[in-house]
C-alpha cells in the first residue's frame, strides 16, 4: 500500500546526518532565491501511470541511498536516522518550539519536533530535487484541493491531513501502487468497498476526487475514534489499525513516537511515514517562508453532471459535449473502459458543454440506435478541433472497440423531450 509514501522512505536520505539535536535550521528562502534553484526538469517529476502502474519521481532517491557492495545492497552512513536516543516530551511540552520552527505557523494538528520531522522539512525546502517535486505536487494541487478541503471540512477534522494526499498520490487521481493501492489517498480494495465505494473492473470510485475523499475522510474519523492521537492515526492509516494495534499490545507502547523508538517494533516504511506528512503539512502551511507562495497553481477542476445511459460510448458522449475523449477521461478517472459503466450514475463533462450536450445526446442515442454499424461515429473527436492529443475508441460493428460485445444503450424517449429531462 501507499507507493509514494514508501518510495519516499530515502528522500531525505542525503541530508539526514545533518539533522540531528543542536543541528543547524533549515534557511528559509525568499521567492527569488526559490525560483532560481536547479534541479531535475519538471517532466522528470511528474507522476508517470503506464499499464496500470506508476513510476515516481521519488523512486529516484532510492538510488540516491542505496549503493551495492559485493552485490549486497547496503545504506549509506548518509540515509541512517541519528543514533541518538529520542526523548518523548510530555504532553504539556507540545507548545515546546525548538530553533528550526521559530517563526512558522503550527498545524492543527499537535505534534513532537522530532529529528526526522525536522529532516523532511529540510528536504522538501533546501534540496533542489525536494522543492522540484514539492512544486510539482502543490501545482497539480490546485485541480482537486478543494474537493479534499470540502471532505475534511464536512467531518470537522484538521485541514492539515490533505498533506496525506501529497505525500500518498502527489494529488494524482489515477495514482496505483504495487500493492494494489489506487487514488489520491491510495485506498485498497477492501478499505475502500468498506466505505462505500465501488471498486469494479470497469468502474473505481477510488479514482473518483469526491467520492475517495469521502471515504477517505470518513476512514480517517473512524481511526481517530479508536486510536484519540493523530500521529496513531497516520500510522493506522499506513500499517492498518489492527496491526498497530498488536504492535502497542505487544510492546506495550500506545504512543506512536514511543513505538517508533523501539527497534523493529514498526515497519521503517511506518517510522517514516508520520514524520514525512507531518513535515509536508508544515511546509503547506507555511508557504510565503520557504518561497512558494507566488507558485501558480492549476485552475480547479469545473464540471457539469450530464445523465447519461449505460453502455453508451465517451466517443458519443464527447461528440454530443463538444469536447475529447482525453477530456471526458480526465474528468472521470473512475471511468475504466470505453463506454459509460452501468454502476456510474452520471458522466462529468465540461460545465460549458451541458446545454449542447442536453440537446444533441437524444439525436446521437437515436441515430446509434437506428444505424449501428456508425453509432458513436468512433472517428470523430470534438477535442481534436480544439487542439486536444487524444483517441476516441467507440462502437464499432455493434460492439467495442477490443471487439466485445455490449449492451445496447437504452434510447432517451424523444428528442426535444428527452433533452428536457
Amino acid at each position: 500500500m501507499h507507493n509514494l509514501a514508501r518510495q519516499l522512505v530515502a528522500t531525505g536520505c542525503i541530508f539526514a546526518s545533518a539533522f540531528i539535536a543542536g543541528a543547524t535550521p533549515p534557511r528559509l528562502f525568499s521567492t527569488a532565491e526559490a525560483a532560481g534553484m536547479n534541479g531535475p526538469s519538471e517532466a522528470a517529476v511528474e507522476v508517470a501511470c503506464k499499464d496500470g502502474g506508476c513510476e515516481t519521481p521519488l523512486a529516484m532517491a532510492d538510488k540516491l541511498c542505496d549503493t551495492k557492495a559485493d552485490g549486497v545492497v547496503q545504506s549509506s552512513e548518509a540515509c541512517k536516522l541519528p543514533t541518538a536516543p529520542l526523548v518523548t516530551p510530555e504532553p504539556e511540552d507540545y507548545n515546546y518550539e525548538p530553533a528550526w520552527m521559530s517563526g512558522l505557523r503550527k498545524l492543527d494538528i499537535p505534534f513532537n519536533s522530532y529529528p526526522r520531522i525536522e529532516k523532511y522539512v529540510h528536504y522538501w525546502t533546501a534540496s533542489n530535487e525536494g522543492r522540484r517535486i514539492f512544486r510539482t505536487w502543490l501545482r497539480r494541487s490546485g485541480k482537486y484541493r478543494a474537493e479534499v478541503d470540502k471532505a475534511l471540512g464536512s467531518r470537522k477534522l484538521p485541514m492539515d491531513l490533505a498533506a496525506l494526499v501529497f505525500v500518498e498520490s502527489g494529488f494524482s487521481p489515477t495514482a496505483k501502487s504495487k500493492a494494489g493501492a489506487v487514488g489520491l489517498w491510495q485506498l485498497m480494495p477492501a478499505t475502500a468497498k468498506e466505505f462505500g465505494l465501488i471498486v469494479e473492473k470497469d468502474y473505481d470510485e477510488r479514482r473518483s476526487v469526491a467520492k475517495s475523499s469521502e471515504a477517505a475522510v470518513d476512514h480517517l474519523a473512524s481511526l481517530y475514534g479508536k486510536l484519540g492521537a493523530w500521529e496513531n492515526v497516520l500510522a493506522a492509516y499506513d500499517l492498518g489499525a489492527r496491526a498497530l494495534y498488536k504492535k502497542q499490545q505487544a510492546f506495550e507502547a500506545s504512543d506512536f513516537w514511543n513505538l517508533s523508538q523501539i527497534e523493529g517494533a514498526l515497519p521503517k516504511e511506518t517510522v517514516r511515514y508520520v514524520p514525512q506528512i507531518l513535515a509536508f503539512a508544515l511546509v503547506l502551511k507555511n508557504l510565503d517562508r520557504f518561497g512558494y507562495d507566488t507558485l501558480k497553481l492549476e485552475m480547479p477542476v469545473v464540471t457539469s453532471d450530464l445523465d447519461v445511459p449505460a453502455g453508451v460510448p465517451l466517443a458519443l458522449v464527447a461528440q454530443a459535449s463538444g469536447t475529447s475523449v482525453a477530456k471526458l477521461r480526465e474528468l472521470n478517472p473512475e471511468f475504466l473502459r470505453d463506454y459509460v459503466p452501468d454502476a456510474a450514475t452520471v458522466v462529468h463533462i465540461p460545465a460549458g458543454g451541458l446545454a449542447r450536450a442536453r440537446v444533441m445526446l437524444p439525436h446521437l442515442l437515436f441515430d446509434m440506435e437506428s444505424s449501428p454499424d456508425q453509432a458513436g461515429q468512433p472517428e470523430f473527436d470534438w477535442g481534436k478541433e480544439n487542439g486536444a492529443d487524444s483517441t476516441a475508441p467507440g462502437l464499432r460493428n455493434g460492439k467495442d472497440a477490443k471487439g466485445g460485445s455490449r449492451k445496447k444503450a437504452k434510447l432517451v424517449e424523444g428528442t426535444e423531450e428527452g433533452a428536457k429531462k
